[in-house]
């Protein structure tokens, strides 16, 4: 039942951005009135590319989708810092946002600071810490691209994951996807994948493809703290689900992904964005004591964790519908 709620919410979402888009080409909905009425939104990107591809990171969003969407913040809302955000400082009667771009890539740096340079809008840049630890890219990213680029079965730990149709997932024997299994399993595991598909040649053809999976490097991140309208926060050490670990580890991401950022960039770090959205009380409570003053998950994991001070939920980016229907996401909170 549960699974066929979840699918009828899915077509009817479709068809009433299929409808929305109607409406706007016929003129029949005026896109200068999306955010003419106050209310607040903090928005998360992940990457961006040139090309406008989703076929290779369904969280990417193309620089022209991009340029549009900041264009329009510019003229028809208020952006302001993530601080000011937290502290209140806006007009309450505007439309006020606030960006974020989680993961750290290579491409938010090239593409998206410039932009924000041309607009003057401040933004919040979230980095991992994986860079001290000599990787430059996430697990996320290294199996999205074996899992379109490669198709042929992976052993992991004694295990055989089979590739069930071009372009999808890989899965366990038992019907579990890898991309579950992975988000929530402990480094070593994540490690002997990238061994695996590595050793099968599968991560060789992204090697062109360096816009999809680069993270900053230690140079980037200086430059990026250079910007006077760039915030850095920590974004945990691996990307790891951290509420899915043990405490005690998860804490430890968080000091030393703090620590490294600090390091690097010469600013205080004191925001913070949990991978997947994943916290608990326990890790919001201990991530305060080291200096997190401003702490972003997706959804909250109960609504009175909204009235947490620490806390703020965003709308997360979606890079496959019209800019007409990601406004109206945006004015109403939610897809």
């Amino acid at each position: 039942m549960m699974k066929f709620r979840t699918m009828y919410s899915k077509i009817a979402r479709r068809i009433r951005w299929a409808a929305n888009d109607v409406f706007f080409t016929a003129g029949l909905r005026r896109v200068d009135a999306l955010l003419d009425s106050p209310g607040q939104c903090i928005l998360l990107y992940h990457g961006i590319d040139r090309a406008g591809r989703k076929d290779l990171n369904r969280r990417f969003i193309s620089l022209a989708e991009l340029d549009a969407q900041l264009r329009f913040f510019k003229d028809h809302a208020q952006v302001v810092s993530l601080r000011d955000f937290f502290a209140g400082r806006f007009d309450p009667s505007v439309f006020t946002l606030a960006l974020s771009f989680d993961d750290g890539y290579r491409n938010t740096l090239d593409y998206a600071l410039p932009l924000l340079d041309r607009y003057g809008l401040p933004a919040t840049f979230f980095l991992t810490a994986v860079r001290e630890a000599g990787f430059d890219y996430l697990w996320t990213d290294f199996l999205d691209l074996c899992s379109r680029l490669y198709d042929l079965p992976v052993r992991i730990e004694g295990i055989d994951y089979q590739k069930k149709k071009k372009r999808g997932d890989y899965h366990h024997p038992d019907g579990r996807k890898l991309r579950d299994i992975a988000r929530t399993a402990p480094w070593p595991f994540k490690q002997a994948m990238f061994k695996a598909f590595t050793a099968n040649g599968a991560f060789r053809e992204a090697a062109d493809l360096r816009d999809y999976w680069e993270q900053m490097s230690q140079a980037d991140i200086l430059r990026l703290a250079a910007s006077p309208l760039a915030e850095i926060g920590a974004h945990g050490y691996w990307h790891n689900n951290l509420a899915s670990l043990p405490f005690e580890d998860a804490c430890q991401e968080l000091h030393d992904c703090k620590r490294f950022l600090e390091s690097v960039s010469g600013r205080r770090v004191c925001a913070l964005s949990y991978p997947d959205g994943s916290y608990s009380p326990q890790l919001v409570d201990y991530a305060a004591q080291l200096g997190f003053e401003r702490q972003l998950v997706v959804n909250f994991r109960q609504p009175s964790d909204a009235r947490d001070a620490r806390l703020r939920a965003r709308l997360t980016i979606n890079p496959t519908i019209s800019i007409e229907n990601q406004l109206i996401a945006i004015q109403s909170g939610k897809y």
